[in-house]
């Protein structure tokens, strides 16, 4: 996930800031072992990372070059830890890359969401890679949206016929900024692209999920400023046409920003992510869409402090598990939830909060 501080990035790289999560370092580590590597542009904090096949780890990020400024890095470790390669992309003498989102085929071929920043006043395009698993390049592909503006990926993801699809934010024309989300396939070949505008707000996408139909489901971000949003989601038909269109307003909240999802083996949707009244404290918000996208219930965690959630998974028997942090007497603490499925089925609104577990960072 990402933080961006340059002035120069505007709104674009706002709408990755607010719905992301800050990193200290690209600093990658599990419990058995820790890997420092590169020099990541100071003002970037920013990194992502996947499993391949072999469960090795994929990272990728930027990198300082000397001469060339800031390179997209992509490293490949192994389960123990060892740095079987690390590759870095430069496009030309002019421009600035910076790796946003990872993932990987059956075979091990690696791709990646890129910014690409060019221009004597930096505008952003989005950029993708493919490496294939031993760090040879196979191609790139630069799509710059209708409004010849900024635009920023934010996700990627692939379905079982190896297309790749990339969602995030797009400046459009007189359309604010947009969801953009495009579809290639596993040679780099576009397939189609779509633009969601919300009566002229601005409007970003987060994550971006693929079924076995090849429809992608989208959340994302729609509101009139920084501190007033709302969730939205989508679902694109395999051809790029919008399906279904789910806008979740939170009454008595002003900043709703979601940040990850998952679907149930029946096809409904949960999402969670962070609501606020006064853009200072947050509260992990938690919604389920039914088939239909519509609102089966809607549940927040917290109090007066400052919460928040960043995964999110369910398991066989619909019992939602969320992964984030709490603020518990000034300290930050990690935090796992747990809601049962039959506290909060049956059309309920919310449901009874069962547990959770709260770890100290240090």
């Amino acid at each position: 996930m990402l933080t961006f501080y340059k002035n120069y990035f505007w709104i674009g790289f706002i709408f990755l800031s607010v719905f992301s999560q800050d990193l200290s370092a690209q600093i990658y580590v599990n419990q058995e072992w820790e890997s420092i590597t590169a020099l990541p542009d100071t003002t970037v904090k920013w990194s992502a990372s996947t499993l391949d096949p072999s469960e090795n780890l994929i990272v990728c990020g930027n990198t300082l070059v000397t001469n060339e400024g800031v390179n997209v890095l992509i490293t490949k470790y192994d389960r123990e830890g060892v740095k079987l390669w690390e590759v870095d992309y430069h496009y030309d003498a002019n421009s600035n890359e910076y790796g946003i989102a990872v993932t990987t085929d059956e075979s091990g071929n690696i791709f990646v969401a890129s910014a690409l920043f060019t221009g004597t006043v930096p505008e952003s395009d989005y950029l993708i890679l493919k490496y294939n698993s031993v760090a040879n390049f196979q191609w790139d592909e630069i799509f710059d949206g209708s409004g010849s503006g900024n635009d920023l990926p934010s996700s990627i993801t692939l379905d079982s016929e190896g297309n790749v699809y990339v969602t995030g934010t797009s400046e459009g024309t007189n359309t604010g900024y947009d969801i953009f989300t495009i579809k290639l396939d596993g040679n780099g070949v576009s397939r189609w692209s779509a633009r969601y505008d919300r009566d002229s707000l601005d409007d970003g996408g987060v994550q971006i999920q693929v079924d076995s139909n090849g429809e992608s489901t989208i959340i994302g971000g729609s509101g009139e400023a920084t501190n007033d949003w709302d969730y939205v989601t989508l679902q694109y038909d395999s051809d790029g046409n919008l399906n279904e269109e789910e806008i979740v307003l939170n009454p008595g909240f002003g900043f709703d920003k979601p940040s990850a999802m998952v679907k149930d083996h029946n096809g409904n949707i949960y999402i969670t992510g962070s609501s606020s009244e006064d853009d200072i404290n947050y509260n992990i918000q938690t919604v389920k869409l039914d088939t239909s996208f519509q609102v089966v219930w809607t549940k927040t965690y917290g109090g007066s402090s400052d919460d928040g959630a960043f995964a999110i998974d369910v398991d066989a028997s619909g019992n939602i598990y969320l992964g984030g942090y709490t603020t518990v007497s000034g300290q930050v603490r990690y935090t796992i939830i747990k809601y049962s499925s039959d506290e909060i089925s049956f059309g309920k609104e919310s449901g009874k909060y069962w547990k959770s577990y709260r770890f100290d960072s240090e």
